[in-house]
């Protein structure tokens, strides 16, 4: 059974890294995105750009319904009817955004209104368009994925957000203006909804399964009745997770909103690891719950977070001690005051060890998921208002934090209950602790190297990340925090690297004789 749980877990860790290196290049390439907006534009118009897209993303997510995602529970459980699964979930997320697309179109003077931004109104109808394009589109990786493709959905993946980021950069560079940049945007939609739109054509007319490619009313009814609770959480998550900025937006004019955004940045690469990891896990942790044990999905539980620990406990602090020296490179002077709150959102990278919400997913208790976000929201919006009164623009980021880390809480209980364990053995709970303590041993000393030099921001940039990613590699290697098999890799390629160097020395000493 032992070889059987390390064969499960290092396919789920290859597969979920198959995803993270697509990710990761695609970070490498768009990374400079939004600092080439925050230069290029007046903080104003980047404001406006920042408000544009705060709507489009509340509303891609909300309006998915739950249906796309449902394709990684559906697919693996019944493959013979993938095709009428797409199908469900093209079609319904295409009606939602033309539908989204039309309210938009009647109701955007009034949106302008609410964010106290008359220039955001010119933008609303290419907003709509964009929209409608993207969410016909918004299938296309999930498809692969949910069938194992992990490698074709990297790929997939990849390529879609190189284009994407040359599709802003070279009209931004062209035009320097936001007109340019949305031109740009919906150029990108329009070319990646024809490539889905044949593919998914390509899968409907494919004659190797039994099953013709139509909705089929049962069949719709069950992804309906499974999807519509998770669509009914993520909206609710949606709006809990964005209720800041749209309360920042409506109380601040576009260019303090535009310090907000810089403070509140996503670290992308969170998203590179924690996503692909959690539709790997969900797939594997599925599979498990119909053919394997107890003791299997445990250690499989346990695997995969204390993994995730190595990697976003030192990373938060990272953030952290980097803040000040990252904005005031990146985006410069003007967003200085953009410092702290980026500290302070950048704690709310360590409970992103625990995948609960993809474990729920798995045991498909969404009602739970629903209900927990309804609390969220409704936290959010009774801490919100009092603490940017209180602290300003830091009140929001703290009483975002506060809820989060809240909400895991809960979110770890239910999945506890669950899995049926007791605290004690439901988490590895001296890995997670060590690698705390690993991170905390670093980040202390780098911090007071770091105030006891006068240097540039690059400088200091490189600095500490040389010294804190080296500090902690090191001490890591020397702990059992490190998988053996991790190690046994590590050692191998010291090898071959030093048989490499060993092997040139020779031949040049041949040549030089």
């Amino acid at each position: 059974m032992k070889a059987v749980v390390e064969s499960r877990t290092q396919s789920i860790h290859s597969q979920a890294m198959t995803l993270i290196i697509g990710r990761v290049a695609s970070f490498v390439l768009t990374f400079f995105i939004p600092i080439f907006l925050a230069r290029n534009l007046p903080p104003a118009e980047y404001g406006t750009f920042k408000q544009i897209f705060l709507v489009f993303t509340t509303l891609y997510l909300i309006l998915q319904g739950g249906m796309v995602q449902s394709l990684y529970y559906f697919i693996p459980h019944d493959p013979e009817r993938k095709r009428c699964w797409i199908l469900q979930a093209a079609l319904f997320a295409t009606l939602a955004g033309t539908l989204a697309a039309i309210g938009l179109l009647f109701g955007g003077e009034r949106l302008a209104a609410s964010f106290s931004n008359p220039a955001l109104t010119p933008f609303i109808p290419r907003l709509a368009l964009f929209l409608v394009l993207m969410l016909a589109s918004c299938h296309f990786e999930t498809v692969l994925i949910a069938q194992e493709q992990v490698a074709a959905g990297s790929t997939v993946l990849f390529i879609s957000e190189m284009i994407r980021g040359l599709f802003i950069i070279l009209p931004l560079l062209m035009s320097r203006s936001l007109s340019g940049v949305m031109a740009g945007l919906l150029s990108f939609a329009a070319l990646r909804c024809l490539i889905t739109l044949a593919y998914t054509v390509r899968i409907a007319l494919l004659k190797s399964e039994a099953r013709p490619p139509r909705a089929e009313p049962g069949g719709f009814r069950a992804q309906l009745a499974y999807a519509l609770p998770f669509g009914a959480a993520v909206l609710v998550d949606v709006v809990q997770q964005n209720l800041h900025q749209y309360a920042v937006a409506a109380l601040f004019d576009a260019a303090t909103f535009a310090v907000y955004s810089v403070g509140i940045t996503q670290i992308p690469i969170i998203d590179f690891i924690y996503t692909p990891t959690t539709q790997v896990l969900m797939v594997r942790m599925t599979t498990l719950l119909k053919e394997g044990s107890s003791q299997e999905r445990l250690a499989l539980w346990h695997d995969v977070t204390a993994r995730l620990a190595l990697f976003f406990f030192p990373v938060g602090l990272f953030f952290i001690l980097i803040a000040p020296d990252m904005i005031l490179f990146l985006f410069q002077e003007a967003y200085r005051e953009s410092i702290p709150l980026f500290q302070i959102s950048a704690l709310g990278i360590l409970p992103a060890v625990f995948l609960t919400d993809g474990m729920l997913r798995c045991y498909a208790r969404i009602p739970f998921i629903l209900w927990m976000t309804t609390v969220k929201i409704v936290l959010t919006f009774l801490l919100i208002l009092p603490f940017v009164k209180i602290a300003g623009l830091t009140g929001a980021v703290v009483a975002t934090a506060l809820v989060g880390y809240l909400g895991k809480g809960m979110m770890l209980w239910k999945t506890k209950r669950l899995m049926s364990v007791s605290w004690r053995a439901f988490l590895p709970w001296r890995k997670l602790a060590g690698t705390l303590l690993l991170a905390g041993a670093v980040f202390i000393p780098a911090t007071l190297v770091r105030r006891a030099f006068i240097i540039s921001p690059l400088t200091a940039l490189g600095f500490q990340t040389l010294f804190y990613w080296s500090a902690y590699a090191v001490l890591l290697f020397r702990t059992p925090l490190l998988p053996s098999s991790i190690r046994e890799r590590a050692n191998a390629a010291a090898d071959r690297v030093a048989q490499t160097v060993r092997g040139t020395k020779r031949r040049v000493k041949g040549e030089t004789c």
